[in-house]
């Protein structure tokens, strides 16, 4: 992948924009960026994810138009990249219909297992949410053998898969990953 520095200056000249008009439609401090591109800082993984899912949202904007984009309208404009990087998120990583939860207690979900205790939420938006009925009913089979009982619940899903669980070792429960790989290989 190009380096954020490259990207973002090729935008500038790309958009016939301003460094300052680009960190806006990023999100970010114009003073930040111009320490990022000065080398004086380095940008997180999520702000560089950001930038380029940006940059690529502006192209996608600017291939929709006749015309060049006045990116100066920042008030007009922004809106629709926004837009257009939520629709290309949700392509890349679209949203499930449906997941199927662990049931702690009646107020508690069930998160991990971390360092052999059971970790639990409130809330089912960030328990661990699982495309397969049978990978989480494995999930209840192990908590029981830790003491817990648990049960499934299914879901209607308002997350990202990539989000959701898709191995025991996803949950901490690495022991019991191995085990069932070692059962296979007899």
């Amino acid at each position: 992948m190009t380096d954020v520095n490259t990207l973002f200056k090729s935008a500038i000249l790309e958009f016939d924009a301003t460094q300052t008009l680009v960190s806006r439609y990023c999100g970010l401090e114009p003073s930040y960026i111009s320490r990022v591109l000065t080398g004086e800082r380095v940008c997180t993984e999520t702000e560089a994810i950001s930038i380029r899912d940006t940059i690529m949202a502006m192209r996608e904007v600017q291939a929709e138009m006749p015309l060049p984009v006045n990116w100066a309208m920042i008030g007009k404009v922004k809106p629709l990249v926004d837009q257009r990087r939520k629709e290309l998120r949700d392509t890349a990583d679209p949203i499930v219909k449906s997941c199927t939860l662990i049931r702690v207690a009646y107020t508690k979900f069930f998160l991990r297992v971390q360092n052999g205790e059971v970790v639990t939420t409130p809330s089912e938006m960030t328990a661990a949410a699982f495309e397969s009925p049978g990978l989480a009913g494995e999930v209840v089979q192990q908590l029981r053998k830790l003491g817990t009982e648990s049960r499934i619940e299914f879901f209607g899903a308002f997350r990202h898969r990539s989000t959701m669980s898709n191995t025991l070792v996803d949950v901490g429960l690495e022991s019991a990953a191995i085990e069932s790989a070692d059962d296979g290989n007899d």
